[in-house]
């Protein structure tokens, strides 16, 4: 693997992670939770990491290809989307020993859905436009 796509890579999950943190420290801020506390945060957060992670490779949203170019991003990001968000609800019900679906509140699932959906697509957006920009002449 090249020094550039291990960048890429890189800077793609960290920007992910960010993404998923975000969603997890406001959540946690809001519901007058520590957000000081690595330990609950992170508790609060691997369910929906894991989901992201086991869903977003099989999509090729680390691929240069595809994370670089909108048009072949869009409907691969809406479905690691669609699915990595209930499959992180399925595992923290998992992990908190709770029934499933019962166990997962549909509030919660919708206000995840929305926050993760448009700050994804913002992010990922955001960086297929600044890689269209360092090469010049490629599909948008």
């Amino acid at each position: 693997m090249s020094q550039n796509r291990t960048k890429a890579i890189v800077i793609l999950v960290t920007g992910d992670l960010l993404v998923l943190l975000s969603f997890v420290l406001i959540g946690r801020q809001n519901h007058a939770l520590a957000v000081t506390s690595v330990i609950a945060t992170a508790q609060t957060a691997i369910p929906f990491i894991c989901g992201w992670f086991l869903v977003a490779p099989w999509f090729g949203l680390y691929r240069s290809e595809i994370s670089r170019t909108f048009s072949k991003l869009l409907p691969r990001l809406v479905a690691v989307w669609l699915i990595s968000v209930p499959v992180g609800h399925i595992i923290r019900a998992l992990l908190l020993d709770r029934p499933i679906p019962a166990g997962i509140p549909i509030t919660f699932v919708m206000v995840s859905l929305a926050y993760i959906g448009v700050v994804m697509l913002v992010w990922r957006s955001a960086y297929a436009w600044w890689q269209q920009r360092q090469t010049p002449g490629t599909e948008a």
